[in-house]
């Protein structure tokens, strides 16, 4: 194989489709990733050592929530509805009406559970009394977080990425 013959497959597939995808769905990753830097800095800058401490505790119970609330419905969502869209219409509409429901009722679930353990958790696990809040609103943040998650599983499904 010639290098002219490289060059040629390298540029047949950067104008494909699956490139233009991948470039947006990784330009988007990038811009979230320096978004969050961004805000990362300006909150290390604005709050204390023990103030961002606790920011970063109510976070890190945030994200893991959030992961909790997943079950793996995300990644079962595109792979299958996607290829429920092509053959079944009605089987991929009925796939995302079901992962809706059952990530609601896991998410909410978590979310209720999360809020009414979070003065526990604040007082007996954290030893620190004034996390409770910041705790309650990290599970109201990991709700948030896994209802975009299914908005963003539905539309890599469905190959509606704009």
């Amino acid at each position: 194989m010639n290098i002219t013959q490289t060059i040629s497959e390298v540029i047949q597939l950067s104008k494909s489709r699956i490139a233009k995808d991948s470039a947006i769905v990784l330009s988007g990753n990038v811009f979230g990733a320096g978004l969050g830097f961004i805000a990362t800095v300006l909150i290390t800058r604005a709050l204390g050592p023990a103030q961002f401490g606790l920011f970063s505790v109510a976070l890190a119970v945030m994200t893991i929530a959030s992961q909790f609330s997943d079950f793996g419905i995300s990644t079962g969502l595109v792979r299958f509805a996607s290829l429920y869209l092509q053959k079944d219409k009605l089987k991929a509409d009925l796939m995302f009406k079901v992962s809706l429901k059952v990530k609601l009722i896991i998410s909410i679930s978590i979310f209720l559970i999360g809020f009414l353990v979070s003065p526990s958790l604040a007082i007996y696990v954290f030893k620190k009394p004034e996390l409770m809040i910041s705790l309650r609103l990290a599970f109201i943040g990991a709700l948030g977080f896994s209802l975009v998650g299914y908005i963003s599983a539905t539309l890599q499904a469905s190959q509606t990425i704009w």
